[in-house]
């Protein structure tokens, strides 16, 4: 598999993924389109900062887990979709264990199918350590109509990019 990461993915302040935030997680996902998969290795840091946005002190708040989701599927979506926008219809997530903080974690994302503007992902966040299960679930994405998408403001794509840009 030949996985790359786009720059438009990682620029901004998102919370999830963006570079400029001081206080977002900065992961990095990797994709490989042809596959139609997204994954992201990452280690959330039990800093003490982040302590409002835990469960308990050693778990992270579910609340987060579904925002990196939405996030690292998501742009997975958005780069199938190439660039056209893209909006988050339905997330159904199952907690199967606590997601702890800093551990090794993967989270792993497919399109596994699409019809129409409607793109169907499922995913995975595993503990690498042990290969447990810690969540799964499904998402809904939709391409959102040229319309809807021209008054929407701010747009996330550098002007001519394509999925293709960044692959080696």
């Amino acid at each position: 598999m030949a996985f790359f990461t786009p720059a438009v993915i990682t620029q901004g302040y998102s919370y999830v993924c963006g570079s400029e935030n001081p206080c977002g997680l900065h992961i990095v996902p990797s994709y490989d389109l042809e596959a139609n998969l997204v994954r992201a290795d990452m280690v959330l840091p039990p800093d003490p900062a982040l302590l409002p946005l835990a469960s308990w002190p050693s778990h992270v708040h579910p609340g987060i887990v579904i925002s990196l989701v939405d996030e690292v599927v998501g742009s997975l979506a958005l780069l199938k979709a190439g660039y056209r926008a893209v909006v988050t219809a339905n997330i159904n997530l199952s907690m199967h264990a606590p997601v702890p903080w800093g551990r090794h974690l993967r989270l792993q994302g497919r399109l596994t199918a699409q019809e129409g503007r409607k793109l169907f992902t499922s995913c995975r966040l595993l503990e690498v350590s042990n290969g447990a299960l810690l969540v799964s679930g499904r998402m809904l994405f939709v391409i959102l109509s040229e319309e809807k998408a021209s008054a929407m403001p701010g747009n996330i794509t550098p002007e001519g990019a394509s999925p293709q840009d960044s692959a080696p």
